[in-house]
């Protein structure tokens, strides 16, 4: 994928977002029950970075691990919601591509759905970069994608996308869709760009990013939404 495309598909992901931020936030109001093990890496008294932390809702249970917590995303409406619901959490509006903090920052990232809305493998490396180098020294980055490759309607969305490249009507990669976002009453939002991830392919982008994989998985579903991979990823020096 060209860089251009993908730094407006990124802008646009930023965008649907912001437009989607009230009805989001509204519809997501707990944290995942089936992925509560993913905290378990927390310690006391860690400084945790919740990356693409939407409006928040991983918050509480950071906090009742006993760290210090805090959220970024890109959508200014996320942060927004994030800042009404939880008001003495210190969440900031940043770019994952480029975090306004110091190398060897912070003891945990977690990031929870946001890698598979980042376009193209350039860009994507970037971010598994950078979050190498905001994590301290044996540090640990802990991340979810969605596995859609479970999900029959999605995969029917990339056969779609599929022979629409091979006859240049679309400037999508390989495995990349449009992920609907609905209302209540099936009204079309916005049209959500998603790369499909294999493991193999998370694993690998981990490695190329200097990081040392310490656990990985499938969870079959997280509440009611898609099945999920999970990574967790340690920065060796």
């Amino acid at each position: 994928m060209r860089q251009k495309r993908a730094e407006k598909l990124l802008s646009d992901v930023k965008a649907d977002y912001n437009r989607i931020a009230g009805h989001f936030s509204k519809t997501r109001t707990y944290f995942w029950p089936d992925a509560k093990f993913l905290l378990d890496y927390i310690k006391e008294d860690d400084l945790v970075l919740d990356l693409g932390c939407g409006n928040g809702r991983a918050f509480r249970e950071i906090k009742e691990r006993g760290a210090q917590y805090i959220g970024v995303d890109f959508s200014e409406e996320l942060i927004k919601e994030a800042k009404d619901i939880h008001s003495e959490a210190d969440f900031r509006v940043a770019n994952a591509l480029q975090l306004p903090f110091a190398d060897d920052y912070f003891d945990k990232i977690y990031c929870f759905a946001v890698l598979h809305h980042i376009p193209s493998k350039q860009l994507r490396q970037e971010f598994m970069e950078e979050a190498q180098r905001v994590l301290k020294p044996g540090g640990l980055l802990i991340l979810t994608v969605w596995d859609l490759w479970s999900n029959s309607r999605a995969k029917k969305i990339l056969f779609q996308n599929r022979l629409k490249k091979l006859f240049f009507a679309s400037s999508l990669g390989w495995n990349d869709v449009f992920y609907l976002w609905k209302d209540a009453n099936g009204k079309i939002l916005v049209k959500r760009y998603v790369h499909m991830f294999k493991k193999g392919e998370l694993l690998k982008l981990a490695k190329r990013s200097d990081l040392e994989i310490i656990n990985s998985g499938r969870i079959k579903k997280i509440g009611n939404e898609n099945g999920n991979i999970y990574l967790v990823a340690k920065k060796s020096r």
